[in-house]
């Protein structure tokens, strides 16, 4: 659709069998992002998907499930940054699967990190006071809260190292604490406490 004066399309993604595309973009009024998902042969006009609305808010991270069901999304509300999930049609309102007051950002790279199943979403959480953003995961449905898989002395060294996931659902991170940095090994939905590989 026609953006209005100073309006911009801020990113996009495309479905994971191609059929169609996620975007954020200043479409409707310029001082706020609204999401939208359309056909990649233009052959429907595009479909806004509900989420929030404020003067100023921005998206920041888009991304379809593997399955292409759903969106999980990271915006820019106020002072906040909450990731949220939706379903890729627009049929219902998007879902907050962040802590209350948690500020989201993607744990390696800036992207959000599916598990192998593409049931789970890894992500690091930053709650302040806490001098350090946690890394954690949530069902992409919103079934169930999110879990907090580092624990709270870790800084995890997302910048220079990719949190790794196996199929059998076991996460791989390195972190510093205030002794040295360890690689560690933890279950994806938080079940048992992280334990270090080379104590």
């Amino acid at each position: 659709g026609a953006l209005p004066q100073g309006g911009y399309v801020r990113l996009f993604e495309i479905a994971p069998d191609s059929s169609s595309v996620a975007y954020a973009a200043t479409q409707e009024l310029a001082d706020r992002d609204n999401l939208y998902v359309v056909p990649i042969d233009g052959s429907a006009a595009p479909a806004r998907i509900p989420g929030p609305s404020a003067p100023g808010a921005s998206v920041r991270e888009l991304q379809f499930t593997p399955d292409g069901t759903r969106l999980v999304f990271v915006a820019v509300v106020g002072s906040q940054i909450p990731l949220f999930e939706a379903l890729s049609d627009g049929s219902e309102q998007p879902r907050r699967l962040s802590a209350a007051g948690e500020s989201v950002s993607g744990p390696f790279g800036g992207r959000l990190q599916f598990s192998a199943d593409g049931l789970r979403l890894l992500y690091l959480g930053h709650l302040a006071p806490a001098p350090f953003s946690r890394l954690c995961s949530v069902p992409v449905d919103g079934s169930a809260p999110r879990a907090q898989l580092s624990t709270s002395e870790q800084f995890v060294q997302n910048v220079y190292q990719p949190v790794l996931v196996t199929p059998a659902g076991q996460v791989f991170y390195v972190a510093r604490t205030s002794r040295r940095i360890d690689t560690f090994r933890v279950p994806i939905d938080g079940s048992a406490p992280p334990v270090v590989l080379v104590p």
